[in-house]
């Protein structure tokens, strides 16, 4: 069968508790069955790297993140010698609304967060909402870890608790994770709510002022 491009749109094909495998896009669509090319995967690839089961996680802009389960069918070479996967998708498991919330990418600020047992370290903040952040480091953390960390107001300093929701590779020994905020009081939360919409406000200040010279 011939394969032509279905999109260039990022999946990722995880395992049933959310641990990331690899990426993929698809090449093609019939009916339940889904032909992927797989990318960003590990040096040493042969079938077992993918379970009986899996879960492939798409982004959609208007229906948040979408969660399908499926199994794991073969593995097989394109014609240009790309490792491609078919899968049998078993139906929606999940569907998770993006946040309302604006967020404000960041750069070059460090946050130290707590994990259990004392175990902390400091990462980069990519972006922050009121509902959660996405953060980078060296270190390997699972998908469910939860920390807390101090955030530094100009007039007070918020305790938050966070939740890992999803892994992004960026390289070697690079990774960006996606976190939600939770147990938070209304308080809090409308606090550091009025600080990203201050933080937006510079933001557009500093592009205004730039732009302007």
């Amino acid at each position: 069968m011939a394969f032509t491009t279905y999109n260039k749109k990022d999946y990722k094909i995880m395992t049933l508790d959310k641990k990331l495998i690899c990426s993929a896009y698809i090449m093609q669509k019939d009916g339940d069955e889904w032909h992927c090319v797989l990318t960003s995967l590990p040096k040493l690839v042969t079938e077992k790297i993918f379970p009986e089961e899996v879960l492939i996680m798409h982004s959609s802009e208007t229906k948040g993140l979408l969660y399908y389960q499926a199994f794991f069918k073969k593995c097989d070479k394109t014609e240009g010698k790309k490792l491609k996967a078919q899968f049998q998708i078993t139906g929606l498991l999940e569907q998770v609304q993006r946040r309302a919330d604006i967020k404000v990418k960041l750069t070059g600020v460090s946050l130290p967060i707590q994990l259990k047992k004392n175990r902390e370290f400091e990462v980069n903040l990519c972006n922050i909402s009121a509902g959660g952040m996405l953060i980078s480091t060296e270190h390997i953390l699972p998908i469910g870890q939860t920390f807390s960390f101090s955030y530094e107001l100009p007039t007070e300093v918020l305790e938050i608790n966070a939740e890992i929701l999803r892994i992004e590779p960026l390289g070697i020994n690079a990774f960006q994770y996606g976190c939600k905020f939770y147990d938070m009081t209304d308080e809090q939360i409308g606090t550091l709510r009025k600080h990203i919409y201050q933080l937006q406000l510079e933001h557009r200040n500093e592009y205004a002022d730039s732009y302007a010279s």
